[in-house]
């Protein structure tokens, strides 16, 4: 009766019922053949692909969508900052990499986020998911980076020192 009633309000809120299980992986294939193209411009849509064929998929792809939880885009969000940047340290094991790797930008990570997201707002609209897990979830924060610049002191007498050093 309680699976029942479960079912029963999932009709009522959303005027119908899944009735087909799609993959994460079906849904993001056709997201970037059908829907994406038509919101994006190319640049983006680019930018869309790279997480979602090179991680999206890969680390996601096979959860129902139907079952996709806020669980499943914090491993995404984890599983990519522990990602190196250098494609060629992915196959090697932990213990192989260098001592400073540097691993994927948070930028990045913010990009397949807000590209998760996208395509299961469209999902949420399309009745295929009752609640997009993407909005329950915090975003990534980008990194700080301590950058030291010169003060306009330190810059002015750099110029200075420079404008006197031999050209050649």
């Amino acid at each position: 009766m309680q699976k029942l009633r479960k079912e029963q309000k999932k009709l009522e809120e959303n005027g119908d019922l899944i009735t087909k299980s799609m993959t994460l992986s079906d849904w993001m294939t056709y997201w970037m053949d059908n829907i994406a193209p038509r919101k994006v411009r190319p640049k983006t849509l680019a930018g869309y692909r790279s997480v979602v064929d090179g991680y999206i998929i890969p680390i996601l792809g096979k959860k129902p969508l139907d079952k996709f939880t806020p669980a499943h885009v914090r491993e995404l969000h984890r599983k990519m900052e522990c990602t190196p940047k250098n494609s060629g340290l992915r196959t090697k094991k932990k213990s192989e990499w260098p001592e400073k790797t540097i691993m994927l930008s948070s930028t990045y990570v913010l990009l397949a986020h807000n590209t998760l997201s996208a395509a299961l707002k469209a999902a949420y609209r399309e009745g295929r998911i009752t609640s997009n897990p993407c909005e329950k979830v915090d975003k990534p924060k980008k990194r700080v980076t301590n950058e030291l610049a010169l003060t306009t002191d330190e810059a002015i007498r750099m110029l200075q020192h420079c404008s006197h050093c031999p050209r050649g």
